[in-house]
């Protein structure tokens, strides 16, 4: 039996690839491949991060959603998963593909990963990891617009550090434990993907035939700066939690009916001078997993303004407009 494993990043359409999956669970069967449900939460193969974190990480916001709050509640839950995993997996045949993704996986550590593999070698033969990054600047960015979308008005633009987005380390402690030829790297860039597209790009990595099934939309699709800046002014006066609720889902939806686009909040010397952090990450990733190639990312930063005065500032007519925008909206 194999196991496929979707390890993120995020920002790399992690959730565009989930929601295909899920879309497709009863098309894929057909075709010997199977969507794990033991670790399915929201979609998201959560519960395979939520076996394999270090004890100390009890207060983790994941294993928060697992109802796991204390080392007890950490021991019931893993006996109780590891039954419930190895009783799906007994009733597929032997040849089966099964698939398993969760864009936080990327960043167990090498301990964590190890004690995840000992889980799965009772019950797999074969391995198959499949991850894509993004160049830093360009993810963080993103992630910072999620980071506003659940409430928060209070981090920077390029927030993450260097330890934060060590990719190197990260791909190469599951090259280490799963072995170099099972882990499959790609460049989240469209023309690095199969065909330009991301879910053709993972099929083909899967070696699922795409021509049989349901071809989503782009979900989670990111705000442009109009809406990332009035959500900042809108989160100072709400509590922040660190997670979507139902009505923040919805105000998120209504925006994204009509303010998605790219968010640029920095110059462009900014973004190169941030990347040019990465110089020495990304070099070694180039070398060890892309031999062949002289660039690892596409270099172009011209989508960043090149002054200040450039760079959009929210005003009040704008603020009016989002507000009435979500007035005629409410239901």
């Amino acid at each position: 039996m194999k196991a496929i494993i979707h390890i993120g990043d995020i920002k790399t359409g992690t959730t565009s690839v989930q929601h295909f999956l899920n879309m497709n669970k009863d098309k894929i069967t057909k075709q010997g491949y199977f969507v794990n449900n033991s670790a399915l939460l929201n979609k998201r193969h959560s519960g395979l991060y939520a076996y394999s974190m270090d004890n100390k990480r009890i207060k983790n916001n994941v294993r928060k959603i697992w109802n796991i709050q204390t080392n007890k509640d950490l021991l019931k839950f893993r006996k109780k998963f590891e039954k419930l995993l190895e009783l799906e997996l007994s009733t597929l045949p032997d040849s089966s593909n099964v698939i398993f993704s969760y864009e936080m996986l990327l960043w167990l550590n090498k301990k964590e990963i190890n004690y995840l593999k000992s889980l799965l070698n009772q019950f797999f033969t074969e391995f198959s990891i499949i991850v894509y990054i993004r160049r830093q600047d360009l993810s963080t960015l993103s992630s910072f617009g999620q980071m506003v979308k659940i409430g928060r008005s209070d981090i920077d633009y390029f927030y993450k550090s260097v330890d934060q987005f060590d990719y190197f380390t990260a791909l190469k402690n599951w090259s280490d434990e799963f072995g170099f030829d099972n882990i499959n790297v790609e460049v989240f860039e469209s023309k690095r993907l199969y065909k330009n597209d991301l879910l053709k790009d993972f099929s083909k990595k899967c070696k699922l035939d795409i021509t049989k099934l349901i071809v989503t939309e782009k979900v989670n699709k990111g705000l442009n700066e109009q809406a990332i800046l009035f959500l900042i002014e809108y989160n100072k006066y709400l509590e922040v939690n660190n997670k979507i609720s139902i009505n923040r889902g919805k105000l998120i939806k209504i925006l994204q009916n009509k303010y998605v686009g790219k968010s640029r909040f920095v110059t462009r010397n900014k973004a190169i001078d941030y990347y040019s952090k990465f110089k020495d990450i990304n070099s070694d990733i180039l070398t060890y997993f892309f031999p062949e190639r002289q660039l690892l990312f596409n270099s172009n930063f011209d989508s960043y303004p090149e002054y200040e005065s450039d760079l959009y500032k929210l005003n009040v007519e704008d603020s009016i407009q989002i507000f009435a925008h979500l007035w005629s909206a409410r239901k």
